[in-house]
């Protein structure tokens, strides 16, 4: 290794590990959120939102931290900005880590991707549901009106004033 300041890894490590932590939160909060969106539970909908809000706050204030590590490892170790390259130069335990921490986020993103895909398509089933719906209520339905008789009757013309003179 060449000018490699361990405490930069370290700090490296611990970035990517609260971030996956955050990542993990969120996928979870996905996969309850499907299941809140097949129930219709709209207000738990809304909590599910205020906490991913929040945890995309907490991953926007550790990208600088993570970023800065980063930079400082890629510097240490004389390669580009890139994790490849980071394995490559790095070594045993801390090459095995990095590893690890990268495999596992490769798995979870896409994980959450498919959830958030999953989730998309369940939110646009219901808007296609609530339009459809919305449309069918607004309609003029003449077959809804009967007579005394018992028999359908038409409904009579709508008009602005609704009286005779």
């Amino acid at each position: 290794m060449n000018n490699l300041d361990k405490d930069y890894l370290a700090e490296l490590n611990a970035a990517l590990s609260r971030e996956r932590d955050i990542y993990r939160n969120l996928l979870q909060l996905a996969y309850e959120k499907k299941d809140v969106l097949i129930k219709n539970d709209v207000s738990a909908l809304n909590e599910i939102v205020k906490k991913e809000v929040e945890s995309l706050k907490k991953l926007k204030a550790l990208e600088k931290k993570r970023e800065d590590a980063f930079s400082a490892v890629c510097a240490g170790l004389g390669c580009n900005a890139s994790v490849s390259c980071l394995i490559e130069r790095l070594e045993g335990k801390d090459k095995t880590e990095l590893e690890a921490i990268v495999l596992d986020f490769s798995d979870m993103l896409k994980n959450l991707s498919d959830a958030n895909d999953n989730n998309q398509r369940l939110l646009q089933t219901h808007l296609k549901l609530t339009e459809m719906n919305m449309r069918y209520l607004s309609e003029d339905n003449n077959e809804f009106t009967y007579e005394s008789t018992g028999r359908f009757a038409p409904e009579p013309a709508r008009t602005i004033i609704d009286q005779k003179v």
